[in-house]
């Protein structure tokens, strides 16, 4: 569980790349119906050497449906549609129900509010505050809720003011290690092929 705990965190990062929209460095993106990426994450843990680093590909699809696909060095899936996650790769998956277990739930309703643009509901959530002046200011997160607590200490959000959008967002944990993630070829109101969020 601690394993899908923390792929899920890296998706609600993943998620939270909307945060820029417009002039105001805290409105969101209300108008965002879709959006696809790729994406590079680097995990330095404190107890090992060498970082480990992943590539994958993440889409979204309003109201509630989200992918997040690792591809390499190894396939693993995130998949949330509606009230279901479902996580896994070929040979072991599993399905959630997130009105029966808090963390996921709680962590799927703040990616939700982030690309849909309840800024309220992600204040409810997490302390906001502004480092920098443009075009180079960094959004700080840090959790309010217990069991995002239990996890993470804050998140930084780096911003391409130009674009609206978070390019890089950099995850300190709660045990040291850092989880860093680049988005890419970031693609706002695509045709978005629904069978990305079929859960099986």
């Amino acid at each position: 569980m601690a394993r899908v705990a923390s792929i899920v965190l890296s998706v609600f990062l993943g998620a939270v790349g909307l945060l820029a929209q417009g002039g105001d460095v805290l409105s969101l993106a209300t108008g965002v119906k879709s959006m696809t990426c790729s994406f590079v994450q680097t995990k330095r843990m404190v107890l090992l050497y060498d970082d480990m680093v992943s590539h994958g590909r993440m889409a979204f699809l309003s109201p509630d449906r989200l992918s997040w696909v690792y591809q390499t060095p190894y396939e693993y899936r995130f998949v949330l549609n509606g009230d279901k996650v479902h996580v896994g790769n070929d040979k072991r998956s599993s399905t959630v129900d997130i009105a029966e277990n808090k963390l996921f739930g709680t962590i799927a309703r703040v990616m939700m509010n982030t690309v849909t643009g309840r800024l309220d509901d992600l204040k409810a959530d997490f302390g906001i505050s502004v480092k920098g002046d443009a075009p180079s200011r960094v959004v700080c997160l840090t959790p309010k809720r217990r069991e995002m607590k239990q996890m993470l200490r804050q998140v930084e959000l780096m911003l391409d003011e130009k674009t609206g959008t978070v390019t890089l967002i950099r995850l300190s944990e709660k045990n040291d290690d850092v989880t860093e993630i680049v988005l890419k070829d970031i693609k706002l109101n695509v045709p978005i092929d629904e069978t990305s969020f079929v859960i099986p």
